[in-house]
């Protein structure tokens, strides 16, 4: 038995290096395109804004949206490829006849997304710390709880792309849930705006509570903490529990509904 799961592990790696090599292939263009995209928002952001009256720091405060924004917009177009190819080409077909369970295949995609998310979202850190220098105030940051919650919200990403590809059977479906989904937990995660200013306003303090249903509320909150201090959000250790909790549940949910529309053994 033993031996038998070594040659598991030897599968899921050799897969998982697989498309490693292929991702290596695009790392330069994508550098490329973060770099773009993400400095045009930080600039905005950080300093257009303020002249607008935007209250100092936001900056920095989207900025770590960003950079966790690098993995989740990832969702999208991944699950494109991933429904085009199962209708299309099948090439994921081939990794089931493997002797392998069909949910290593499935979970050596989420690591595999997770993988992705992080390495493209390392590559906004210089970029803000360049453009922001001046905004930044390192005095409340926790690097081990940051590169935690990070390593934590790239497999959180990667369960929930499991999940939403799941729910997608043709590709223009893929589009209807990005735009039913994606967008609307994005604008509505404390991802855009601090949660602690619709508590602490009377006439949308009851949206508040309707913003602590969305998942990406946690994960953007644990991530701000680490950077700006936990004064004003919520619980580290509370976003930590609840962002490793969906994580699993988007995983088992995702996989579940693949086993049973592909008819998976």
């Amino acid at each position: 038995m033993k031996n038998r799961y070594l040659n598991y592990l030897k599968l899921f790696w050799q897969l998982f290096k697989t498309d490693c090599v292929i991702f290596n292939q695009f790392l330069i263009g994508e550098f490329i395109n973060i770099a773009i995209w993400f400095s045009c928002a930080v600039l905005v952001t950080g300093y257009i804004f303020q002249l607008l009256g935007m209250f100092h720091g936001f900056g920095a405060f989207y900025a770590l949206s960003m950079i966790m924004g690098e993995g989740y917009w990832r969702i999208w177009n991944t699950s494109f490829e991933l429904i085009d190819d199962l209708n299309g080409a099948k090439t994921m077909f081939y990794q089931f006849t493997l002797p392998l369970h069909y949910w290593m295949v499935f979970l050596k995609n989420i690591v595999f997304f997770a993988f992705k998310s992080f390495v493209f979202s390392m590559m906004t850190i210089p970029l803000c710390a360049a453009l922001l220098w001046s905004q930044l105030n390192f005095s409340q940051l926790s690097i081990l709880k940051f590169f935690f919650i990070f390593v934590l919200i790239s497999f959180f990403l990667g369960s929930f792309y499991i999940l939403l590809s799941s729910l997608a059977e043709r590709v223009n479906t893929v589009r209807l849930v990005g735009i039913r989904v994606l967008f609307p937990l994005w604008m509505f995660g404390s991802i855009e705006f601090p949660l602690r200013a619709v508590f602490e306003s009377p006439d949308f303090k009851s949206w508040g509570y309707v913003v602590l249903l969305n998942p990406m509320t946690y994960a953007a909150e644990a991530i701000h903490s680490t950077v700006l201090g936990e004064a004003g959000f919520l619980k580290f250790w509370l976003c930590v529990s609840v962002v490793l909790i969906l994580t699993i549940g988007f995983t088992v949910i995702g996989t579940w509904r693949f086993k049973k529309r592909l008819d998976l053994v």
